[in-house]
């Protein structure tokens, strides 16, 4: 039975409030995760579902899971930064990580989440992140970077019925960047892959280790 814990790590305008999903006691780790949620202005915390289900679909899998509360979310402090200060919250929260399990990291968002996560490794070649795990990529309304300084494995999941990241915009977007990378659709599904969850769950299991 997984452990779940709740506290605040240093962040860059103060304490950023975590959960994690950790394994019992005497269980071996060889990776880890970071997850990112959606945009706060329009309620996104890291109890948001779909961000929820993809913690949890990790921790089936093993994985030690951080959820964490951007600026100005929960009991984060600071106020929100248009992604910017954000990226510096990811990087606070990927130091955590690191420390805390010293194994390779997945880094996991979803939606403006993962707009925050592309962002940050557009800058940072980062050794620590093993992978990407970019759900609902808003393509079709965010500025998405044009290239990522950091070329590891990308995961993108998405419903074709996404009105934020439609088929189109984010096969365009993916087709740019370099291998390996593999986009995953859930036929019909919309932007928060609403009463999906077990096709999800699979989908994360099934594809995560694609390369």
């Amino acid at each position: 039975m997984a452990r779940i814990t709740t506290g605040v790590l240093p962040g860059p305008a103060g304490d950023l409030e975590y959960v994690l999903n950790e394994p019992d006691a005497g269980v071996a780790v060889t990776r880890a995760a970071v997850a990112c949620h959606p945009h706060p202005q329009f309620g996104g915390t890291l109890n948001s579902r779909t961000i929820f289900q993809a913690a949890r679909s990790l921790a089936g899998m093993g994985l030690p899971v951080l959820r964490f509360n951007f600026r100005g979310v929960g009991r984060s402090q600071g106020g929100f930064d248009n992604g910017k200060g954000e990226t510096q919250d990811l990087r606070a929260a990927l130091d955590f990580a690191a420390v805390r399990w010293r194994c390779p990291l997945v880094l996991a968002g979803f939606s403006f989440g993962s707009f925050v996560a592309l962002r940050y490794l557009e800058r940072q070649a980062d050794p620590r992140v093993q992978r990407l795990l970019a759900i609902g990529a808003p393509a079709s309304t965010a500025r998405l970077p044009a290239a990522l300084a950091w070329n590891g494995p990308k995961l993108f999941i998405s419903g074709t019925a996404d009105v934020y990241g439609g088929v189109a915009q984010v096969e365009a977007y993916v087709a740019k960047l370099p291998p390996p990378k593999r986009i995953c659709w859930l036929a019909g599904a919309d932007h928060f892959l609403t009463n999906r969850a077990a096709e999800f769950d699979r989908i994360i299991r099934d594809n995560l280790d694609f390369a």
